[in-house]
């Protein structure tokens, strides 16, 4: 899928074991201050046991069960988060110094199964490096754009974390909402991740896809709507698939998120029914001041 964002196809560039202890915890900031991670990544390649970068690398990182990473003071690894990824300044034995993304991937497990297994590593890894590649300087050049509009905005908004998320309460809570964001490929367990041109074409942006599934969704008619607070509006929701499938039914559900002047949006919808193709779902009602849809 990273093709369609103008990237190639990766190649291994070997590993490394390191021979010393891992130290039980480390810190870690996405802003720039600390970082006891990057000072590890720096030290492992000025000393030569990290391979030099070229433009082209990345660096994966793998802790143990026994190392706990916080991440800005209060993010825990294995609690609030299964991976992440940033970039820091590195400078190789008689090299120059250069700017390089890496990847973390503690060994947590799976939330789902509270065991550590393979595939739940793999899965946060390949979730990590796909962003990476894509987002190389989170921290100063942002790889990535998105319509302050959009509902997927309430997600992190990068490629893997659209069909998933790294926080590991969301990532439970979005396998039982939506099904597996995971698929096997070479006898790896993998994230799936956005596609632009898929969801263009109205199937499931998060690619690859799944094997036998026909992709269904609802959307609403417009981008964004303004409601003042105690009032209510009817929005239009247009449900589609790409093949027939079953009929299904929207259930009734309430909706409730904080929003700006600390007021509610309170969003209720109405039960209705969508055959095979394009048809109308009843509308919803929302009631507070902020973006409905």
């Amino acid at each position: 899928m990273t093709s369609e964002y103008g990237i190639s196809a990766a190649t291994g560039g070997g590993h490394v074991r390191m021979t010393t202890q891992a130290d039980a915890s480390y810190v870690e900031s996405s802003d720039g201050k600390a970082s006891s991670i990057a000072d590890f990544v720096k030290a492992n390649v000025a000393n030569g046991t990290f391979p030099a970068p070229t433009a082209q690398t990345l660096y994966v990182v793998y802790f143990p069960e026994s190392s706990t990473i916080t991440l800005d003071g209060d993010a825990v690894s294995c609690t609030t988060f299964g991976g992440y990824h940033l970039s820091t300044e590195v400078t190789p034995p008689g090299g120059r110094e250069a700017s390089v993304p890496y990847a973390v991937v503690p060994r947590c497990a799976d939330p789902n199964t509270l065991k550590v297994t393979e595939a739940y590593i793999t899965t946060n890894a390949s979730h990590e490096v796909l962003e990476a590649v894509q987002n190389v300087t989170p921290l100063s050049k942002r790889g990535w754009a998105m319509s302050p509009t959009t509902a997927w905005g309430v997600i992190l908004p990068e490629t893997a974390d659209l069909c998933a998320n790294e926080e590991i309460a969301t990532q439970v809570a979005f396998r039982k909402a939506f099904g597996t964001d995971v698929v096997t490929e070479g006898g790896f367990t993998l994230q799936r991740g956005w596609s632009n041109a898929a969801a263009r074409a109205n199937h499931d942006p998060c690619v690859p896809a799944l094997p036998g599934a026909v992709y269904f969704n609802a959307a609403p008619e417009k981008d964004a709507i303004q409601i003042a607070v105690g009032k209510s509006a009817t929005i239009p929701i247009d449900a589609f698939s790409e093949a027939a499938t079953d009929p299904w039914t929207a259930p009734r559900s309430r909706h409730r998120s904080a929003h700006r002047r600390g007021q509610d949006a309170l969003v209720r919808i109405r039960q209705g029914r969508r055959e095979a193709g394009r048809s109308r779902l009843s509308h919803g009602n929302a009631h507070g001041d902020a973006p409905a849809g």
